[in-house]
């Protein structure tokens, strides 16, 4: 279920949230407190729902670049999460 401030989010301001998330994933620190949190878990979540509704051909504003900005924090998050270099 999603949570209704993630819902009434406009594609450009989920833009800008996901752009501040991957910077924030530079800094070690930030990162690691991002996995505690279950970062990994939700960005994969974002993932799948915008990749479910690009494939099924509901194409929206953003909707590629918020694929290639969550895959990236996944990326890296995951790396840390499981132990892997990112």
């Amino acid at each position: 279920q999603q949570a209704a401030w993630r819902a009434a989010l406009k594609r450009d301001h989920l833009m800008r949230v996901l752009q501040v998330c991957r910077l924030l994933a530079r800094d070690n620190a930030l990162r690691r407190k991002l996995v505690d949190m279950g970062a990994v878990k939700d960005m994969c979540a974002v993932f799948s729902a915008e990749a479910e509704a690009h494939f099924l051909g509901n194409i929206s504003p953003f909707q590629v670049e918020v694929l290639t900005e969550v895959a990236s924090i996944a990326k890296r998050l995951a790396g840390d999460e499981w132990g892997l270099s990112a």
